[in-house]
């Protein structure tokens, strides 16, 4: 019997309820919506026996690489000669793959696969070379992405974009509430200026495009990266509150959203002139009025 470990999802990020006392609202258009923090038990692993038969065991030779070193001292993969594809190219840099490799590396998890509903997929991540992309499709693989260019990449590489693992997944919304971290403008992330996150006027079409994927996306919350070196902390407080508000607007058009994310990192004493810098209680207390 071949065991396998089904790992239940793990929901341990504080809710978010409304705080009726809270009266505030930096954006006078839009209804304040403070938070409540409470935490969910995480729930335990849980494993279950497959009922397939484990693959039998290969046959012949134990798993070989194709890189080697020959009796002539010199470094092979396949049949070719390392060196002479060095002088090929002129001693300039170059990748040098084996299609063989690939091809058994494939067949050797396809082997260990029979029996089971699986799916090969291969990260793109791990190497976005479109020969060696093409040819993994051509194997039967699947493409794992994490990104829209990975996405594109994929599809000139011709994979097919009909099948799709078919998970039904939590996301939250990257948002610019254009807050001032005043800090160093390389490391502000959360300003008018930063190219990260959604800013107000597009956040509808987002929300939009949500509602339009019922079956792949479900919205649980809203995220917002402030930047690093901060050093004073009511820079997050009003973050925070502007963040409340817009899970307001949210959950007015009926999304179920429990989760605010607020990232952003405390500076240190960089010119080691004895200032007091505020601590992580203090960062804490900033929004605790929010979260009461």
């Amino acid at each position: 019997m071949a065991s396998s470990h089904l790992l239940s999802p793990s929901t341990f990020l504080p809710k978010t309820t409304i705080h009726r006392r809270f009266s505030e609202n930096p954006l006078p258009k839009f209804p304040s919506l403070p938070l409540k923090l409470s935490l969910n038990h995480v729930k335990p692993l849980r494993a279950a026996i497959s009922q397939a038969d484990a693959a039998p065991a290969a046959q012949g030779a134990s798993f070989k690489h194709c890189f080697s070193k020959s009796g002539d001292g010199f470094l092979y993969c396949e049949d070719v000669k390392v060196q002479d594809v060095m002088e090929a190219v002129e001693r300039r840099p170059f990748y040098l793959y084996s299609k063989r490799q690939i091809t058994k590396n494939v067949e050797a998890y396809k082997e260990a696969l029979v029996g089971l509903d699986s799916v090969i997929g291969y990260a793109i991540k791990a190497n976005n070379n479109l020969k060696i992309l093409e040819h993994l499709r051509g194997l039967g693989c699947g493409a794992v992405l994490v990104s829209g260019n990975e996405l594109r990449l994929a599809l000139r590489a011709g994979f097919d974009p009909t099948k799709i693992a078919g998970k039904k997944v939590n996301v939250l919304l990257r948002i610019n509430p254009d807050v001032d971290p005043q800090v160093h403008p390389y490391v502000a992330t959360g300003n008018k200026n930063s190219k990260f996150g959604i800013r107000n006027e597009k956040l509808q079409w987002f929300l939009d495009s949500v509602k339009a994927h019922p079956d792949e996306l479900k919205l649980v919350g809203a995220h917002c990266h402030l930047g690093s070196t901060i050093t004073k902390v009511d820079i997050f407080r009003d973050a925070a509150v502007l963040m409340v508000n817009y899970i307001d607007i949210i959950r007015d058009q009926g999304f179920e959203v429990n989760y605010l994310n607020i990232g952003g990192g405390l500076g240190i004493d960089y010119y080691h002139t004895g200032a007091v810098l505020p601590t992580p209680r203090d960062l804490i207390n900033t929004v605790r009025i929010l979260a009461l």
